[in-house]
């Protein structure tokens, strides 16, 4: 709650994170993806997007996103 009231105004709290993976040496990247999405999978908050719901219905909701699939 208090980052979604702390997201309104000018300055808006957002928090992201970025994975940076460097390849040198010639390493496949595949096995390292296809590990990172079953540990990803494991995780249910990963899988669900913030919806809004109908006025006066209350605060926005998390739900499954049905468009990304691990």
């Amino acid at each position: 709650m208090m980052s979604l009231d702390a997201d309104g105004g000018s300055a808006p709290m957002q928090v992201g994170a970025v994975l940076m993976f460097g390849m040198e040496g010639g390493q496949d990247p595949v096995p390292l993806f296809d590990r990172l999405a079953q540990r990803l999978s494991a995780v249910p908050r990963l899988r669900q997007r913030l919806v809004n719901v109908p006025f006066g219905c209350g605060r926005p909701i998390w739900a499954n996103d049905s468009r990304k699939q691990c």
